[in-house]
């Protein structure tokens, strides 16, 4: 058994803030075990935008209530959500 899970890194450097999007969507992945890879890897993060329980293959990005704010961090990235 494989279990996938899905994390994104935004990082606005004139704005010192990474925020991790992350997807999991069975009981056996979790939000936190994201964050904790995140970390692991040098990431200090600032903020947190999640989805839980959705289909990454099912359900496009733009389709997910995480998503759609990790898109308007992208493109907005002053604006809060």
């Amino acid at each position: 058994m494989q279990i996938y899970t899905a994390a994104m890194i935004i990082r606005h450097d004139q704005m010192a803030r990474t925020v991790l999007y992350a997807r999991v969507s069975t009981a056996e992945q979790t939000i936190a075990h994201q964050r904790t890879q995140a970390e692991a890897a040098g990431f200090v993060i600032d903020d947190v935008i999640e989805d839980e329980g959705v289909s990454g293959v099912q359900v496009p990005l733009a389709e997910r209530d995480g998503g759609k704010l990790s898109l308007i961090h992208i493109s907005e990235p002053t604006r809060p959500y």
